[in-house]
């Protein structure tokens, strides 16, 4: 695209920057794996770190737009897992505009020492769910395998 006037270009930069406050863009999930891969330290150092490695060298975590699913919470590692809830704990408070969804087991549920007040818990499946869970992916397993089911 070659802009003949700069002037076009202003006004497009102009426009974006005031309709973007108005309308709200679709979210963006980043995966953010919590799991093995904190090891200790500054809990901020770390995600800062894993997510310039998942979006580049600038990321882009200011955005409103971006909710960073931090799965696995309940498998950090046992040694450190205290000093990851508290520097989650000190990051909620002090990034309050930053979208997280923290994923947990049930059992080992971090949402009282992190404050979190709104959770959502994922029920087992009942067997009738779970053959109707299993009749689907097979399906849709099978079918991309191009294998009968």
């Amino acid at each position: 695209l070659v802009i003949a006037n700069p002037a076009y270009a202003l006004i497009w930069t102009m426009s974006f920057i005031l309709w973007e406050p108005i309308f709200q863009r679709v979210a963006v999930p980043v995966f953010v794996r919590a799991r093995s891969d904190y090891t200790g330290g500054n809990v901020d150092q770390w995600f800062e770190f894993v997510v310039s490695q998942a979006l580049g060298p600038k990321p882009i975590t200011k955005w409103k737009n971006i909710v960073f699913v931090v799965d696995g919470i309940n498998e950090t590692q046992e040694n450190v897992y205290g000093v990851f809830i508290e520097g989650w704990q000190k990051r909620i408070i002090t990034q309050k505009k930053q979208s997280l969804l923290f994923t947990s087991r049930s059992g080992e549920d971090p949402s009282e020492r992190l404050t979190i007040n709104n959770t959502l818990t994922i029920l087992d499946l009942d067997d009738d769910g779970l053959h109707k869970f299993l009749q689907v992916y097979g399906q849709q397993k099978a079918k991309s395998e191009k294998k009968n089911i």
